[in-house]
């Protein structure tokens, strides 16, 4: 009898380890998981963010050139090669300009305040370049 109440008492402190253990993994486990969730809903924000950027300095340059009085005239930017650790396009066309990352496929656009009727715009690159030049000929805008 007396050795039946010490072998409950060893399954009992097992299990209380056991428990014990489990509920750690389980808090491990809900703990990463929420942490993915907010490193992924900052990363979008961020990704947004920089794109939305880029877009407006890119197209304040545009403007710029068309405010130059020359016919012929161009720009060089340097740009970053990933935005949030992704790489992206910039697509210049008659609509507007959009700025895309590869790897969401998220995008920005803008349609130029009405300079598309005024220009032909064209071109189009991808950030592993790193620079890409503006140019105006006459009433066209390209990026190459």
């Amino acid at each position: 009898m007396q050795k039946m109440r010490q072998n409950k008492k060893a399954q009992t402190m097992i299990f209380e380890q056991v428990i014990l253990f489990t509920i750690g993994v389980t808090i491990f486990v809900m703990c990463f998981a929420a942490f993915n969730v907010y490193q992924d809903y900052y990363e979008s924000v961020s990704l947004n963010d920089q794109l939305g950027q880029l877009k407006s300095w890119v197209s304040s340059h545009i403007i710029r050139i068309t405010e130059n009085p020359e016919a012929d005239a161009s720009i060089i930017l340097d740009i970053p090669r990933r935005i949030a650790g992704e790489e992206y396009e910039i697509e210049l066309s008659d609509e507007g300009i959009t700025i895309a990352s590869f790897l969401t496929k998220t995008y920005k656009k803008s349609s130029l305040f009405n300079l598309t009727q005024q220009y032909n715009f064209s071109g189009r690159i991808t950030s592993t370049g790193r620079t890409f030049i503006i140019y105006k000929k006459g009433n066209e805008i390209i990026i190459s």
